[in-house]
């Protein structure tokens, strides 16, 4: 989606946009075109892979349409490959290691900052999204590996994946 961004380990394109506060009014064409894709396939949710720099270990955030077993779902299952979870991101401390839920707070911060607009996205067409944050100073394979077990769970997830 965003090569100038993965060349330059950054999430702004050629123009300078960050891509992913892009996501409720969109300027940029990669933008418009995922929102495109998204509005034609309909998914039932959308998972947004990053690599945060370094700043804390892996983290898995959600918009409010996820349902907190899922979450912790999650975060047990990279935990059982010793896989190191964040205990503190964006300024809170996490009460399951790996698990940020976007509560009401955190929520109407972001609406009135342009934040997470992805989840604001999903959530203003019902659709829940997973943003799985993985630490970017950990070596590649590793870094694969837990965006693979994040999918895979998912896969596997034999309940509602939202809320109903």
């Amino acid at each position: 989606m965003n090569p100038v961004g993965l060349a330059f380990s950054s999430r702004e394109n050629e123009m300078g946009c960050n891509l992913n506060r892009d996501y409720h009014n969109p300027t940029q064409a990669e933008t418009k075109r995922i929102i495109s894709e998204i509005d034609k396939f309909k998914p039932d949710i959308i998972l947004d892979l990053h690599e945060n720099n370094g700043n804390w270990k892996t983290c898995i955030m959600a918009n409010s349409l996820v349902s907190d077993e899922l979450g912790k779902n999650l975060c047990e299952d990279l935990k059982t490959k010793s896989i190191p979870l964040a205990e503190f991101a964006f300024d809170t401390n996490l009460e399951i290691p790996g698990w940020h839920k976007r509560g009401s707070y955190r929520k109407a911060i972001n609406y009135l900052a342009g934040l997470n607009d992805l989840m604001r996205y999903g959530e203003e067409n019902n659709i829940p999204v997973i943003t799985l944050e993985s630490d970017q100073s950990l070596e590649q394979k590793k870094r694969i590996e837990i965006c693979t077990s994040v999918v895979n769970a998912l896969i596997h997830y034999d309940k509602p994946i939202g809320r109903l």
